[in-house]
Formats: C-alpha cells, sequence, structure tokens
C-alpha cells in the first residue's frame, strides 16, 4: 500500500540522472575533440614533410642541372664534386644539392654520369631526395 504524504505519493520518480547523463556526454565530446586534435596534428605534420619532400627534390633537379650547366659550358668542361648552397632562391633557403660527377671513356664517346642529392633541413626534421643523370658527349 502506498502512503501519502503531504498529498504525494509514496512513489517517487527517480532524480539525478541528468547529472550523470551530462558528465557522460562531456567526457564523451572532449574524447572525441581530443581525437579530432590529433588527427588534424598528424596530417599537418603529414603535409609538413611532403613539402620538405617536394623541395628536396627541386633542390636535387637544380643541383643536377648546375652541374651539367658547368660540364658543357664553353671552355670549361668540369666534372668533380660540387655542393650547390640554395640559400638564395627563396624557396630552397634550408636546402643544398650535394652533386658528384664520374667519367666514363668507351670508345670514341665520353659519358658522364652525375648523381645530385637535395638535402632540407628544417629543425630536427630532415630530407634527402637523389636524381641521377647520364649525359654523353660526342
Amino acid at each position: 500500500m502506498s502512503r501519502k504524504r503531504n498529498g504525494q505519493s509514496a512513489v517517487s520518480m527517480p532524480r539525478g540522472v541528468s547529472l550523470p547523463a551530462a558528465i557522460f556526454l562531456l567526457l564523451v565530446a572532449s574524447l572525441l575533440a581530443a581525437a579530432i586534435n590529433q588527427t588534424v596534428l598528424v596530417s599537418a605534420q603529414s603535409t609538413s614533410i611532403s613539402i620538405m619532400n617536394h623541395r628536396a627534390l627541386l633542390t636535387a633537379y637544380s643541383g643536377a642541372q648546375l652541374s651539367l650547366n658547368r660540364l658543357y659550358a664553353p671552355g670549361t668542361g668540369v666534372c668533380d664534386a660540387v655542393t650547390w648552397d640554395m640559400s638564395q632562391v627563396p624557396q630552397l633557403t634550408a636546402c643544398d644539392a650535394e652533386v658528384s660527377c664520374q667519367t666514363l671513356v668507351a670508345g670514341n664517346f665520353t659519358s658522364y654520369t652525375v648523381t645530385s642529392t637535395g638535402v632540407c633541413t628544417d629543425g630536427a626534421v630532415q630530407t634527402r631526395r637523389s636524381v641521377l643523370v647520364r649525359a654523353r658527349a660526342d
């Protein structure tokens, strides 16, 4: 039997469910926000490294082109190891091109193998890309 107190029934409704539900929702929302933040950070780092890889590749191409220009310039024909400082190029300020050159003479032909490695550094991250070019002089 239910007894009435002050005009109310003795069967009471559950109270205090809103507070635990709100705390649970806040916890889930904060965990979701932390996961999204971590994903954005990883994506930003990946993009930064990708850009540095591309800059290193462009540096390697530039080093090979400069060395081939030096090799085929009239009156010079120099095939040796050289490091090109790319600090004067705005997009390649933290990059260098390390170039080596080898000469191979076979019969009446002389061929050159130019290996250029672009190295870009940004803080603790360093990227390297290499390009190999073979050229022939008649």
